[in-house]
């Protein structure tokens, strides 16, 4: 019955207008700008809006307008190489600051022989209509997602399945094209935009899936493909939510060692057990008393999150968790604040892509069962995840089977993926290698952080896709993984927390390009 009144709500939205002018099967040429954003326009990139079908199925018909930034070939017109699309991933992240980015970190030479173009995809950021299914959703202090009754349980539910109805109602016009194959059509209609036969892409986490899905759909049109990051192909999305959970575990596990290690820095003990009982002690102390009334046990999870995604974050982690171990609550807030503020925006088209992308089980019972084992053996936002996607449990439109990826479509991609990857389990990226025959796995040995190619500093990773980028260099073919590098040294504590200090007081300021706020959350 509530799936039926949920579908009712599916009609266009007077708060999400799409635009009603029709849209020709080839997008009209950009009209590029200065950036108005101050960080954009500080590097040197122009921006444009593009309107591309809502329905590429029926392209006369209403339109979304998608959000490009661009920052142009400086090289001379012989040596160009056309245009580098950028995908932050997610879904849910907005790409446009991370090709700004990107034009900075990459080599210089390469940059200046590439048209390199971020965009929003549908739905995020400067596209329009943006979405927002609640604003309040994650505002906190947020119950802790960790059911301690039946009725905790329940009203955990209740919170999925309303935020469902809200989507719906907030919604309903857009949310049946919110899927990896739209996303993947508007790729195409940007690059006929553009005036491109070919480009060339580079997509991060979940982007890697996207970039794999669009070569697939519209074969012949994608030059040179780096996925990074790369999600098994065949788990799309519930069991995946299931992998990345028990594998942020396990990165919870290597923070508490080095945490360990480093305790005559942070003083939580020295051996990892004493330091991760020491991180579910403070966890239990903000479900208590929620420090500075904002850090509750959802909050403070939110925060830790990204000590299983990026190393970057470990010594200002560390020190949060040290200083709040000693009554100081300040860090533990400041943290929450720089890491992992709520963004409904990022969960909205999260959910309204994965949601409808492929089956999800309707059961909640089959949901309790996944969520009880999971929490048994990696307590570490166990709950968390599944509470995360819950919505799916409930949304109001009816799901396909996963995209068709095609191995025959890819004529080469280099795929780069850390062993330790707990935002992407390197188990995928083996099996994208296998669907994609011409493809060539580099693999970062020991790597922990989500993402590499030109983000972490990785000489030997940034050479290879360096060298891609340019002319098409790919290591030699071999059975299984083609290529090794080494990951990159772990953080020095008092280093790497002044750093971090300082990227929080600089932002906006451009020179800190690695903060979660110009790069986005890369998933």
């Amino acid at each position: 019955m509530l799936f039926r009144l949920l579908t009712a709500f599916l009609v266009a939205s007077p708060l999400t207008p799409l635009s009603a002018t029709a849209a020709s099967a080839t997008p009209a040429e950009i009209t590029w700008e200065t950036c108005t954003d101050p960080v954009l326009a500080a590097l040197g990139l122009d921006c444009a809006k593009v309107d591309v079908p809502l329905n590429h199925a029926a392209p006369d018909g209403a339109t979304v307008r998608i959000a490009l930034a661009r920052k142009a070939a400086t090289a001379p017109p012989e040596q160009r190489l056309g245009t580098l699309m950028i995908n932050a991933g997610g879904p849910g992240q907005a790409g446009r600051t991370l090709a700004a980015a990107l034009t900075v970190l990459m080599p210089a030479d390469l940059a200046a022989r590439y048209d390199i173009v971020g965009y929003d995809p549908r739905g995020t950021g400067a596209s329009e209509p943006r979405m927002s299914c609640d604003p309040d959703r994650f505002a906190p202090v947020q119950p802790d997602t960790v059911p301690r009754s039946p009725a905790d349980e329940r009203a955990q539910i209740e919170v999925a399945r309303g935020y469902a109805a809200a989507c719906a109602a907030a919604h309903g016009d857009l949310l049946p094209y919110m899927r990896t194959a739209d996303n993947a059509d508007d790729l195409d209609a940007l690059r006929r935009a553009l005036g491109q036969d070919r480009v060339s892409y580079l997509g991060y986490g979940y982007g890697s899936y996207l970039g794999a899905v669009f070569a697939s759909r519209h074969p012949g049109t994608v030059g040179r493909m780096v996925l990074d990051g790369v999600v098994r192909p065949s788990d799309v999305w519930y069991e995946h939510g299931l992998e990345h959970a028990t594998a942020m575990n396990d990165r919870a596990r290597d923070f508490f060692a080095w945490v360990a290690r480093h305790d005559s820095a942070y003083a939580l003990g020295g051996t990892p057990a004493k330091v991760e009982r020491a991180y579910y002690a403070a966890r239990d102390r903000v479900r208590a008393q929620p420090a500075g009334q904002v850090v509750g046990p959802r909050e403070f999870d939110g925060a830790f999150l990204a000590a299983g995604y990026e190393t970057t974050w470990w010594p200002m982690l560390a020190t949060a968790l040290s200083s709040f171990s000693r009554g100081d609550e300040q860090p533990l807030v400041d943290a929450y604040r720089f890491l992992a503020l709520p963004d409904d925006n990022d969960y909205a088209v999260h959910s309204a892509t994965q949601c409808a992308d492929a089956p999800w089980p309707r059961d909640w019972n089959r949901w309790r069962h996944d969520a009880r084992r999971l929490h048994q053996r990696s307590p570490f936002l166990g709950w968390t995840h599944v509470w995360y996607n819950a919505p799916c449990a409930f949304w109001p439109v009816k799901t396909r089977s996963a995209d068709r990826i095609s191995g025959r479509a890819v004529e080469s991609a280099l795929l780069v993926q850390p062993t330790e990857d707990a935002g992407a389990p390197w188990p995928g990226a083996l099996e994208m290698h296998a669907k994609l025959p011409a493809s060539r796995l580099l693999v970062e040995r020991g790597g922990k952080s989500h993402a590499v190619s030109f983000l972490r500093g990785n000489a030997c990773v940034d050479g290879h896709v360096a060298a891609y980028l340019a002319d098409g260099t790919l290591p030699g073919s071999r059975p299984g993984p083609d290529a090794f590098c080494d990951t990159v040294p772990e953080p020095v504590p008092a280093a790497q927390a002044d750093a971090g200090l300082a990227a929080k007081s600089a932002i906006p300021d451009v020179g800190t390009p690695l903060s979660p706020h110009l790069l986005g959350r890369i998933r």
